[in-house]
Parts: C-alpha cells; sequence; structure tokens
C-alpha cells in the first residue's frame, strides 16, 4: 500500500494574507489613536500652562499689593508672560511711566496649537485678587485641530478654571 504523505512545512498564502491584513488594520488604528491622543495632550498641557500662569499672577497680586500696583498677563501667540506692574511709594498709585517686571513665562507653543483671547488684550489682576472693575470675564481657547480647552476667568474673584 502506497500512502503518500503530506509535509506541510509552511504557512499558506492565504493565511499569511490574513494575518498581514488584520495587522495593517490594527496599525492604523493605532496610528490614528496616538496622533488623536498627542494633540489632546500639547492642548491639556498648554491650558494647564497658562492656567497656572493666571493663577500665580492673581495671588501675587494679592501677596505683594504693597509693591505692585497689579499683574499683568500678557498671552502671545507663542507663549504667554506675566509681569508685575511697581506701585510708586510716594503715591501708592501705579507708577507713572509704567515699570513692569517681568516675573514669570510659559513654556513655548508646540507647533499647531492656537492660543486666542477673548476679549483680545491682558488679562490684570489687583491686589483684591479679582480684576480692575468693570473688567469682563477672560476666556482663552487653546486647539489644536478638533481638540479645544478654554481657559476662564471670573472677573470679581479672579477665579482660574479650565474647562474641556
Amino acid at each position: 500500500m502506497n500512502v503518500m504523505r503530506r509535509h506541510n512545512g509552511g504557512f499558506s498564502i492565504v493565511e499569511v494574507g490574513v494575518v498581514l491584513g488584520i495587522g495593517a488594520i490594527l496599525l492604523g488604528v493605532s496610528v490614528a489613536w496616538w496622533s488623536s491622543a498627542i494633540r489632546e495632550r500639547r492642548v491639556v498641557h498648554v491650558a494647564e500652562d497658562l492656567a497656572g500662569l493666571l493663577r500665580v499672577a492673581e495671588q501675587a497680586a494679592v501677596a505683594n499689593s504693597v509693591d505692585a500696583c497689579r499683574y499683568r498677563v500678557q498671552i502671545l501667540s507663542t507663549h504667554a508672560e506675566a509681569y508685575m506692574v511697581a506701585r510708586d511709594a510716594a503715591t501708592g498709585t501705579c507708577t507713572s511711566p509704567e515699570v513692569a517686571t517681568l516675573v514669570k513665562r510659559t513654556a513655548p507653543f508646540p507647533a499647531g496649537v492656537v492660543v486666542t483671547a477673548t476679549p483680545s488684550g491682558p488679562v490684570e489682576f489687583t491686589s483684591a485678587g479679582g480684576m480692575p472693575s468693570g473688567s469682563s470675564a477672560v476666556s482663552v481657547s487653546v486647539s489644536f485641530g478638533d481638540r479645544v480647552r478654554t481657559v476662564r476667568v471670573e472677573p470679581t474673584t479672579g477665579r482660574v478654571e479650565v474647562a474641556p
């Protein structure tokens, strides 16, 4: 009796194709998820960094009310800066002309991150901790593609919060 033995030493082209197809699908999904996670992380990092700078300025305005008339945060397209505006010791008012000293600066914003403040212009904090009377709430939008976070500053109390 002649029995043919078949020795299967590898995989068929169909099996290899199926495995490669599944691998390509998984790779495509993971790359899309990874790039979305990177955008989200950049937006959150910039929003938290900006909120931290605003909180530092608000707290410093209260703590340093003897030497400082107010603290100002300037939000630029590439970074943000906090300044102390000096108080004239003789009159107790802001110095004229204004003397502003850089106190702290955020890290440069990553490429692709867009920061927009509404209303535009600097955010100022008085020695009472809030913004000058008559100021409206400030909303700073931090975005990268479809990812957005908003930093809000409440004018009366100076409270800073980050919202999705």
